[in-house]
């Protein structure tokens, strides 16, 4: 059986084609990638909450520098609200 001779890392890296193709892939991934995590968002807080029949609060836990004012606070608050039975119409969503 013979065995193909792959790219090296150096040859891959020169070829200035391949790096276009290759971030051109890359922001697509990326594109798509927001496209469904929008879709999801849009499932959960219109068939998951309806389903379950509870609140469902999102919060934006795509920058870890800000964790908590986007997500530990806004989580602490709602958990408060609950405890003391107080209707929280508190909505942080995915943008």
């Amino acid at each position: 059986m013979e065995r193909t001779k792959g790219l090296s890392r150096e040859e891959i890296e020169r070829d200035e084609n391949l790096n276009g193709v290759l971030a051109e892939c890359l922001n697509q991934l990326k594109s798509n990638t927001r496209h469904y995590a929008r879709k999801q968002t849009t499932w959960i807080k219109n068939r998951l909450s309806s389903m379950i029949r509870a609140s469902v609060y999102c919060v934006d836990a795509t920058d870890l520098a800000l964790w908590d004012s986007n997500v530990a606070i806004p989580a602490i608050e709602i958990c408060k609200g609950k405890l003391q039975n107080k209707f929280c119409r508190l909505s942080f969503c995915v943008a």
